[in-house]
């Protein structure tokens, strides 16, 4: 187990490397438990610039995911991110932010919803 986390982490330093931009994906339904700070300090240090994916925001409420997109913030860009799931056969993208989407399109197993 110990080895496999090396080459992780030898693999996450070859791609933060060569990227310009990371983003972090966060599951909405715990956002901090999710974030790397190490890792958001070593991006931010080496001049790259980092943006924080909320997904899931289908799964908390509509509330709770733009409380958290304000708290986040602070930091660093957010996104809010909402897949398509469920067996949809054809995705569609609404475009639409979160803050216009109505609860019903949040929680449609047809439709992807970004900010």
């Amino acid at each position: 187990a110990e080895n496999t986390r090396k080459r992780f982490y030898v693999e996450l330093r070859k791609v933060m490397a060569s990227a310009d931009v990371i983003i972090e994906v966060l599951d909405s339904r715990d956002p901090m438990a999710c974030r790397c700070i190490e890792m958001e300090k070593e991006v931010t240090s080496s001049g790259k610039r980092l943006v924080l994916l909320l997904n899931k925001v289908d799964l908390v409420p509509k509330h709770a995911v733009e409380a958290w997109m304000k708290h986040l913030k602070r930091s660093f860009p957010v996104l809010a991110f909402k897949a398509a799931h469920g067996g949809a056969k054809r995705p569609t993208h609404a475009m639409t932010s979160l803050a216009n989407a109505p609860e019903g399109l949040l929680q449609s197993t047809h439709a992807v919803v970004g900010a």
